[in-house]
C-alpha cells in the first residue's frame, strides 16, 4: 500500500513539474495547432513571470479577439508590460492603439 502512495506521489510531482515547464514555444505550437485556449494558458503563466514575448502574444490575442472576446483595454495592459521591457512589436502596437484611441484615450503624443 505504501508503494502505491509513493508511486502516486511521484506521478503527481512529475505532472506538476511538466505543467510548469511549458515554454513560450509550447504556447506557439499550441497556437499554430489552433488550440488558442492552451496557448493563452501557457502564455498567461509566462506573462505573470514577466516574459515579454508572452505578454506581447496575449496583447495580440486580446487586440484581435483571437480565442477570446476582443478587448482593447486588456491588449493595452499586455502591450505596456512587454513594451516597458523593450519589446519593439509591443511598443509599435501600443503606439497604434494610442493613435487610434482603442482601449485608451487617443493621444498622438503618446503614440
Amino acid at each position: 500500500m505504501t508503494k502505491f502512495f509513493m508511486s502516486l506521489l511521484l506521478v503527481l510531482i512529475f505532472s506538476i513539474s511538466t505543467a510548469f515547464a511549458q515554454t513560450v514555444e509550447d504556447g506557439l505550437a499550441a497556437y499554430e495547432a489552433g488550440d488558442n485556449a492552451k496557448a493563452r494558458e501557457i502564455w498567461q503563466a509566462s506573462a505573470k513571470k514577466g516574459d515579454a514575448q508572452s505578454q506581447y502574444n496575449l496583447g495580440v490575442m486580446s487586440e484581435r479577439g483571437i480565442g477570446l472576446e476582443q478587448n482593447f483595454e486588456q491588449a493595452v495592459t499586455y502591450y505596456k508590460a512587454a513594451a516597458e521591457q523593450g519589446h519593439i512589436e509591443a511598443q509599435s502596437n501600443l503606439g497604434n492603439l494610442y493613435l487610434d484611441g482603442n482601449g485608451v484615450k487617443q493621444d498622438y503624443a503618446e503614440a
